[in-house]
Parts: structure tokens; C-alpha cells; sequence
């Protein structure tokens, strides 16, 4: 029996919505993206809201047309572009 609970155990999938493009070094998301904890994501990430989980590291750009959440212990790579609210829970 694991000790996960639910709403983190849909964090263990890699989900891609429909209409994603994944490119060369880009994934572009029509809507919200959500990067579960511990991810290690060797591309840049384009989409409307972004929220990244605990100890997540993007190696690329982040582009976040609307608000960008950042949880502790993440580690960003090159540009950050925000449309709205950027928040860095970093302790």
C-alpha cells in the first residue's frame, strides 16, 4: 500500500494535452502546464499559467502568458517571460 496520496499520485503520470507541440527544444501548451515535483525538463516550457513543483529543474526558457508559480528548491535555466503574477515560494 503506498502512502501517496491522491492528488499527488496524479503527478506521477506525464500527461500531454491535446494541440501540445513539442519541438526541438520548446513544448508549447495551449492552456495550463503543471510540472510535478522532482522533474528534470531539458526544454524550454511555453504556456498560459505555469506551475512548477517542488525541486522541478527547467533547463530551458519559461514563457507564462498569464502567472508562473515557482514551489522551493527549483532551479531555472535561461529566460523567464511573465504576462501576469510570478510567485517563488523559495525558502
Amino acid at each position: 500500500m503506498s502512502n501517496i496520496s491522491e492528488s499527488e499520485e496524479v503527478l506521477k503520470y506525464f500527461l500531454v494535452p491535446d494541440n501540445t507541440r513539442i519541438e526541438a527544444n520548446r513544448i508549447t501548451v495551449e492552456g495550463d502546464v503543471i510540472v510535478g515535483n522532482h522533474s528534470n525538463i531539458e526544454y524550454s516550457i511555453i504556456g498560459d499559467t505555469v506551475i512548477m513543483g517542488e525541486g522541478v529543474a527547467i533547463s530551458g526558457d519559461i514563457a507564462a502568458s498569464n502567472d508562473l508559480r515557482i514551489d522551493m528548491w527549483s532551479k531555472l535555466g535561461n529566460r523567464v517571460e511573465v504576462g501576469g503574477n510570478a510567485t517563488w515560494e523559495n525558502l
